[in-house]
């Protein structure tokens, strides 16, 4: 990533170059290899905002990704595409992920457009504008995008198994079938494909072969987060090893401190293990940053866990559901959640269910 983020900065419709031969800019650079993330955020914040560089907002920008503020971010690359002479193909396709992770996919795929016309051939727009397609259901679109993305880069072995989804949705079972055993049969040749493979074996219930390229795909990139919450998954919920979850999920946060999904679940597995403490340092992290309804509900799960203990900490259980059924599809986990398995006796949930489905009829 840092190497693409290098790229981007060097090509040569930029207008910065000579920000680059600064010492200003190799100092971030070095800081960007060493992870430091955080840290350069706050030096580049410190600055004035009419002084800051082209190059520093950009680098804030990528900032922002690592530690998973993907909205901040959007915000930066903003600045950064209004005050830039040249707009390059690199940087609109950064904006667009930004969107796209935060499921703005309309958004991500004008981006990607931006991008696509002022590259034909970046790859890696085309995919995810391809992606964004199948979200949304444009299925005839993305197929277009994952078809050129496959000329261009037949290597990346992801790609046969997103094409099989969009056979999948159009009914093209066939397709669908011979699309799933060519990604099967290929060796990956980068770490998301890993993911990929991990991905589709974990769906047919092929767990050690799941594991294996999850493990290869973050010893290829550590900062693969897919893998990460994965390998947890696996040894969390089929394997009933919460410790080995906790500790793919603390490998992860070492390369991403902030992100909320990770503290969230290594806050499910901690709680599991009857760490209260620890558990709820990381259900505090997690409310401090802006989560999202399933982010709350998943720290609902902390404190009902650990509340088979500490009673007290259902109150705070209860808290975080109603708040999380604002979104209405977060109710239909409660039935079978291991987490809620007291709480589900607790008549106080109830009448909070019957609240919530009394009030969706008004929607």
């Amino acid at each position: 990533q840092i190497a693409e983020f290098e790229r981007m900065l060097r090509e040569p419709d930029y207008d910065f170059a000579n920000d680059l031969d600064s010492s200003n800019a190799a100092r971030s650079l070095v800081m960007l290899r060493r992870g430091q993330y955080r840290q350069l955020k706050e030096r580049i914040e410190a600055r004035a905002v009419p002084e800051r560089k082209l190059f520093e907002w950009v680098t804030l920008a990528h900032c922002e990704t690592m530690l998973g503020h993907h909205t901040a971010a959007y915000n930066h690359y903003t600045t950064a595409l209004a005050i830039t002479t040249y707009p390059s193909a690199a940087l609109w396709a950064a904006r667009g992920r930004c969107a796209m992770e935060d499921q703005r996919n309309s958004e991500a795929v004008a981006d990607f457009d931006e991008a696509i016309t002022l590259d034909p051939d970046e790859a890696s727009a085309i995919i995810d504008r391809g992606l964004c397609y199948l979200r949304l259901g444009k299925l005839r679109l993305a197929l277009a995008d994952i078809d050129r993305a496959l000329e261009l880069y037949p290597v990346h072995t992801r790609l046969y198994f997103i094409r099989a989804e969009i056979h999948r949705q159009a009914g093209r079972a066939e397709d669908a079938k011979a699309d799933r055993q060519h990604g099967f049969a290929t060796e990956p040749g980068d770490a998301i494909s890993y993911v990929s493979r991990g991905m589709a074996y974990l769906n047919d219930h092929k767990i050690p072969l799941a594991q294996a390229d999850f493990v290869k795909s973050v010893t290829l990139d550590p900062r693969q987060k897919e893998a990460w919450m994965n390998l947890a998954v696996i040894a969390g919920e089929h394997q009933s090893k919460p410790d080995v979850a906790e500790s793919a999920l603390t490998e992860l946060l070492k390369q991403l401190p902030d992100d909320r999904a990770a503290l969230a679940s290594r806050g499910v597995y901690r709680a599991r293990q009857g760490k209260r403490a620890e558990s709820h340092a990381d259900a505090e992290a997690v409310l401090k940053s802006q989560p999202t309804p399933f982010e709350q509900y998943q720290v609902a799960g902390i404190y009902a866990q650990t509340a088979k203990t500490h009673p007290d900490d259902a109150k705070l259980a209860l808290r975080y559901l109603a708040i999380a059924f604002r979104e209405p599809s977060n109710c239909g986990h409660v039935a079978d959640d291991p987490e809620l398995s007291d709480l589900r006796k607790d008549n106080r949930l109830q009448k909070l269910l019957q609240a919530v489905q009394e009030l969706n009829k008004y929607d």
